[in-house]
């Protein structure tokens, strides 16, 4: 009797635990293959491979172009027409500015002489 007993604890014991454990989720036994998830891959791997090639490309043209400016006679005086223009440009400004400066002080000499010389009545 008391084997019977023990027996009828363990089974009700292993049968309560496999209520209570949790289930396990299923497992693919071989490997799956999506084709539209691989061919979309497969698109946006050529799209950066475009996007890569259109940036090489832009980089080769402005490598090109700034070696032939600084090659020839004619790019390096561009460059130099360039500069020179934006040095014409900052001292016609710096003079105008001279002449408003020298404006001032003459007017502001023409204020004070006026104003001493009806002081002086």
């Amino acid at each position: 009797m008391g084997r019977k007993s023990l027996f009828y604890r363990l089974t009700f014991g292993l049968f309560i635990g496999a209520l209570i454990a949790p289930a396990q989720p299923a497992q693919a036994q071989w490997a799956t293959f999506d084709a539209t998830a691989y061919g979309q891959r497969i698109k946006a791997e050529l799209q950066r491979a475009r996007q890569w090639a259109d940036e090489i490309q832009r980089y080769q043209t402005m490598y090109t172009t700034a070696v032939q400016q600084l090659t020839t006679l004619r790019g390096v005086l561009q460059i130099v027409d360039k500069q020179l223009a934006r040095d014409m440009e900052t001292a016609r400004l710096t003079s105008d500015i001279a002449d408003i400066i020298r404006g001032s002080n003459i007017l502001q000499n023409q204020v004070r002489g006026m104003v001493k010389y009806q002081g002086n009545f």
